[in-house]
């Protein structure tokens, strides 16, 4: 079921408005600490799709989707760029990748989510973000 889809266009002045529509819902569905992390995840998802993904181009659009999915939430980033690769990427076992000026923000989302996928349909990448809902929500969903 999805609880929120917002398209924006690839502009970093965008992320507050993402946050304003992002966060209410985490709230609702994770204690404030997980929640708290999980927006921030979902930021720099869009960020790097707004940044690497789309080239900062704003003509081209980064769409946000947050769906319950049994007992997970499922946060979809997409955006018009060519991807990437994860395991080429720095993980949470890589620390180094906070200190280079890019590289970070991956380590950052990693660290919230309980699974991530990539793949690629109709000329869009998509990123999606799994996290495990709390045992009450997921019995709820």
């Amino acid at each position: 079921m999805i609880v929120l889809s917002l398209e924006i266009g690839s502009d970093t002045h965008r992320l507050p408005a993402v946050r304003a529509e992002v966060d209410p819902v985490l709230r609702r569905l994770f204690p404030p600490a997980a929640a708290e992390q999980l927006g921030q995840a979902v930021r720099e998802a869009v960020a790097n799709a707004i940044q690497h993904g789309n080239a900062a181009d704003p003509r081209a659009a980064v769409g946000i989707t947050l769906a319950l999915a049994e007992d997970e939430l499922l946060i979809q980033i997409s955006d018009q760029g060519s991807g990437f690769v994860p395991a080429a990427t720095a993980g949470p076992g890589h620390p180094p990748a906070l200190l280079r000026p890019h590289g970070g923000g991956l380590t950052v989302i990693l660290a919230a989510v309980t699974g991530l996928d990539v793949t690629r349909a109709g000329g869009r990448f998509l990123l999606t973000l799994r996290a495990a809902l709390p045992a009450s929500q997921s019995d709820a969903a």
